[in-house]
């Protein structure tokens, strides 16, 4: 019988997770940090929001110890008054790692 589970890692930065005993497979849900926005510095209030992150899902067969290393990117930072454009936002993945190989998924 199948058993649907969700583990969030929401944190920005680097983590890991071990396959537990009797999980096969693993879908993993990857959303990318935002761009900045622009901010106008001459007071007339003009300025607009960054562009939304990346999305990629994709499953992937797994055994018990397997481990999962994830990387949850961190949007980007609002201008400085000296340039027209925020900076980008940062990249999320899942990447299993099997003796030695790592398989993007």
């Amino acid at each position: 019988m199948a058993v649907d589970k969700t583990v969030d890692f929401t944190t920005v930065g680097n983590d890991e997770w071990e396959v537990p005993f009797a999980v096969t497979e693993v879908t993993a849900t990857c959303i990318g940090g935002g761009g900045g926005g622009y901010k106008d510095c001459d007071g007339d209030d003009e300025g607009g929001g960054g562009g939304g992150g990346g999305f990629a899902k994709g499953s992937l067969a797994v055994v018990e110890g397997d481990v999962i290393k994830i990387k949850v990117g961190d949007g980007g930072s609002t201008n400085t008054c000296n340039t027209r454009e925020g900076l980008k936002g940062d990249r999320s993945e899942a990447k299993l790692q099997r003796t030695g190989e790592e398989l993007a998924i």
